[in-house]
């Protein structure tokens, strides 16, 4: 599309295409030339292990874990989710498979008891508060749970995961502090790819932004797969980035 026509019917256009696009500038690698839906892009990933172990951290109703058993049906999923109602609701709809394993806990970036705020919304539950921003929908408060967190590294050493296919990261906005929590398997290169899910705009009260996160990942050897961006409102979009370890 024409850059001038682009400014003129989209003058909020998303701010994570343009930053992830730099990144990878400063990284010295090859620009992306498509940008593609996570679903499409996840069964594109070269040397994928399609019988190794994936990590879903923040699993929610479980939409990703049957995204990824659609594409790989042979790997096994280690569930982890914070909040107690949906944990059950994981366990319902997939304690009888064999190659799954469904976990209520929190990661961190040690271990601690963390406040959940949980809301109207079950998804939009996080270790951090929604930011009171009149540009996006505001879910109703509902209360805070008390919840246990480890760390990656312990939950990693507990269930003698050695080697990760995939990481699968989807935290509301806490995604900086589970990979902070992550240090040993990411130094390790026990990580083959990481699928980051964040937003990149103003709606919760974590310092740490989506971008930080991806800065961490690079600082590993992680580089840019493929990434894709959904725009929620002029100031908000939801981003997903696959990256790939070294």
């Amino acid at each position: 599309m024409n850059p001038i026509l682009r400014r003129i019917l989209r003058p909020y256009w998303p701010l994570a295409e343009t930053i992830i696009r730099k990144i990878l500038v400063l990284q010295n690698r090859e620009i992306c030339k498509r940008v593609r839906r996570p679903e499409e892009a996840r069964s594109l990933l070269p040397h994928f292990n399609r019988k190794g172990v994936v990590i879903d951290v923040g699993s929610g109703n479980g939409e990703y874990i049957d995204a990824v058993f659609s594409s790989f049906p042979d790997v096994f999923v280690h569930s982890v989710e914070a909040n107690p109602l949906i944990f059950h609701q994981l366990q319902i709809n997939f304690g009888g498979r064999k190659n799954i394993g469904v976990y209520n806990v929190g990661l961190w970036n040690r271990p601690c008891a963390r406040d959940l705020f949980v809301y109207g919304f079950p998804s939009t539950s996080s270790f951090y508060r929604v930011n009171g921003n009149r540009n996006h929908v505001q879910p109703k408060f509902v209360e805070t749970l008390p919840i246990p967190c480890t760390t990656l590294d312990d939950f990693c050493h507990q269930h003698d995961i050695q080697r990760i296919s995939l990481l699968h990261v989807d935290a509301n906005g806490a995604e900086w502090d589970i990979l902070s929590g992550a240090t040993g398997v990411l130094e390790n290169n026990q990580v083959q790819y990481v699928e980051l899910v964040g937003f990149v705009g103003p709606i919760y009260s974590s310092e740490n932004s989506f971008i930080k996160s991806l800065a961490v990942l690079s600082g590993y050897g992680f580089g840019i797969e493929h990434f894709y961006s959904e725009s929620i409102n002029l100031e908000l979009n939801r981003v997903t980035v696959i990256l790939r370890g070294a």
